[in-house]
């Protein structure tokens, strides 16, 4: 991982801002994404600060863990995190032994908040049925579309002679940051 040039950034930035996301990938691996927002010459830079495998568990203690080994091994101070921002799971907002509880050890001055991508998540759940019925069917009609070669060239095809502003659809999943909302957004505009 070479980070160096971001780090230096960083340790040269009054404060910073963390967002952390866990996820299992593919072949059962939990990985661990940590992005960065902080200040560089006067602007506001962002990006993925550092990705780690969690090689056993995925409790609170064990993100923790890779944060705070991943800050001394940088020479970041805890006293620069000004917030962190999760996905409001018990693991890491758990008053007693959470991720955040654990941080705050460190700097209690720390804001925590919850990520909005994964709230419109949560709120998509609990749609009354008029909209969840046509969100079903905006769905049903992306993976119809997506579902193989052919009705992905013609829907490019049929995009372009429309003069649509897209021609490529964004395929939906349960994961949390491919949302729905960007999906039915594309509907919207196009």
């Amino acid at each position: 991982m070479a980070h160096d040039f971001k780090n230096q950034k960083l340790n040269k930035s009054p404060f910073f801002s963390l967002q952390c996301d866990e996820t299992t990938d593919i072949s059962q691996n939990s990985q661990l994404l940590f992005y960065c927002k902080f200040i560089d010459d006067k602007k506001f830079k962002e990006g993925i600060l550092f990705s780690q495998t969690l090689k056993t568990t995925t409790k609170a203690v064990d993100v923790f863990s890779v944060l705070s080994d991943f800050l001394i091994s940088n020479s970041l101070p805890w006293e620069k995190v000004i917030d962190i921002c999760t996905d409001g799971a018990q693991a890491m907002t758990g008053c007693k032994n959470g991720f955040i509880q654990l941080v705050k050890e460190k700097n209690p001055n720390i804001i925590s908040s919850h990520c909005i991508i994964h709230r419109q998540a949560l709120a998509c759940k609990t749609l009354p049925e008029s909209l969840n019925s046509v969100l079903n069917l905006a769905i049903k009609i992306f993976n119809c579309v997506k579902s193989n070669a052919l009705n992905t060239r013609i829907f490019n095809v049929l995009c372009n002679e429309l003069q649509s502003d897209h021609q490529t659809l964004i395929y939906h999943t349960e994961v949390s940051w491919l949302s729905k909302g960007n999906m039915l957004d594309r509907i919207y505009q196009s």
